[in-house]
């Protein structure tokens, strides 16, 4: 239980703040006007493994430690008397004796106010667990980064590699039919080298602009497969629109287009005579 103090000669505000002591869960503290502790919740001495002789009565600076002595908290809290302002999650880390480095949240409000009379309430949240895991989550998505950015700079140069082999290949092999497959294959590989390199690029955004992304693809698409001699050329309309999960597959879709386009939208004569 907390420690029952009298509030009567203060009135209905002090009691109620006195009921507060006696139902919230949290660590909580009840300053009066000059920072002295009135009242403390049972949740205070159970998490700071404090007494009520080391708290009661006692300056909000010099409990424990002094771990609340600290300039910024000062201020904040020399504020909310004149303004009838708050103080809101209000980060302090700090070594206590009886329970290590922790991250404590805080949060104050005034509740009462009598002529130079006032009466403040400060909350503590222990948020170190929660620090902590979004530290290894952070550490994590580092690693993660290090890895994807590795595992694209394989794939770009395995799909270098292959296209080189297949463009090779293509200019030694007699059969007319399998020089064509070849071809095929290399402009596929080099297609999606390019949205690959693209996406890269693009980095980690959730959202990617579609239109520099298919001119590049495009462009690449262009220059292995229409050359100079050809009176060919692609155009991307796309402003204005952008893509996140999709990227990938609409690049692909599109590349498939683009190539069924160039090799059959043409008569062979006319393509041969220009």
């Amino acid at each position: 239980m907390v420690d029952n103090i009298a509030f009567a000669d203060v009135g209905d505000a002090r009691a109620l703040a006195q009921a507060i002591v006696d139902t919230v869960r949290e660590p909580l503290l009840v300053l009066d006007a000059d920072l002295h502790v009135v009242a403390a919740s049972r949740s205070y001495y159970r998490t700071f493994q404090v007494s009520r002789e080391e708290t009661q009565g006692r300056y909000l600076y010099s409990l424990g430690a002094g771990q609340w002595d600290n300039e910024a908290l000062r201020l904040l809290l020399g504020r909310i008397v004149p303004d009838d302002s708050v103080m809101e999650d209000y980060e302090i880390e700090h070594g206590f004796p009886s329970l290590g480095q922790r991250v404590m949240l805080l949060n104050a409000r005034k509740v009462f106010s009598e002529g130079d009379s006032h009466t403040l309430l400060l909350a503590f949240e222990d948020i170190t667990d929660r620090r902590t895991a979004e530290r290894e989550m952070k550490a994590l998505l580092e690693e993660k980064e290090l890895l994807l950015q590795e595992m694209q700079h394989r794939v770009a140069n395995s799909l270098q590699l292959i296209a080189s082999i297949l463009l090779l290949k293509a200019r030694t092999v007699q059969s007319e039919e399998t020089r064509l497959h070849l071809q095929d294959a290399h402009r596929r590989v080099i297609s999606v080298a390019a949205v690959q390199q693209h996406l890269h690029i693009s980095g980690r955004a959730d959202v990617i602009e579609l239109k520099p992304y298919l001119t590049k693809l495009c462009e690449t698409l262009a220059a292995s497969m229409i050359g100079g001699n050809r009176p060919i050329s692609l155009t991307v309309s796309a402003e204005g629109y952008t893509v996140s999960s999709q990227a990938v597959s609409i690049g692909l879709i599109v590349t498939e287009l683009v190539i069924n386009a160039l090799k059959h939208a043409f008569p062979e004569d006319k393509t041969e005579s220009r």
